[in-house]
């Protein structure tokens, strides 16, 4: 499910898994940024900012507080709730073409 998320997030951002050589199985294997660790929620609110659309995610947010606890949460619920905004973003933008 985790790796499901951070697949997606990087589809949505435009972000390139990068690729580590398996010396047991002797090939690469594609690897994504892991979004729920303390560094990946860090560049996950970074890539939103690249793509101009932080601030309308951080809207979505009542309270500072609300925000802080998925900030904080090991677990992934920031990659998560970044992937539904994404997502529901891309099917505006299609709906609007």
């Amino acid at each position: 499910m985790k790796d499901d998320v951070n697949k997606r997030l990087c589809e949505l951002l435009d972000a390139e898994p990068y690729e580590t050589y398996n010396h047991l199985t002797g090939m690469f294997i594609e690897n994504y940024p892991d979004f729920a660790s303390s560094a990946g929620r860090i560049d996950l609110l970074q890539r939103l900012k690249e793509k101009g659309c932080v601030y309308e995610f951080l809207a979505r947010f009542a309270f500072p507080a609300d925000f802080v606890s998925f900030l904080l949460d090991d677990n992934g619920a920031l990659a998560r709730v970044a992937l539904e905004f994404l997502e529901g973003k891309k099917c505006q933008e299609i709906s609007l073409e």
